[in-house]
């Protein structure tokens, strides 16, 4: 299948991959306090489900979808999130 996209679109493409260097997470106020006063449910949560945890903070929803639509809007890009 990969020839006949090659064929669709004869012209090339080059990709170029950056890496981020020293970035640090960002860790909420509200999820930073929860894990400094309950380590226990951490450890607890990973024993009951194993690893890697997917914790959903709904308080934070709301933020990263304005942070990801805005990016997408600088870069002129029409977009929905649900």
């Amino acid at each position: 299948m990969s020839s006949l996209l090659n064929i669709a679109n004869p012209k090339k493409t080059s990709w170029q991959v950056n890496f981020a260097r020293d970035l640090p997470p960002y860790l909420d106020s509200v999820i930073s306090d929860w894990l400094q006063q309950s380590p226990e449910i951490l450890t607890s949560l990973t024993d009951m489900y194993s690893s890697p945890l997917n914790i959903v903070w709904p308080h934070t929803v709301a933020h990263n979808l304005k942070a990801m639509a805005a990016v997408t809007a600088s870069f002129g890009i029409k977009s929905k999130f649900y």
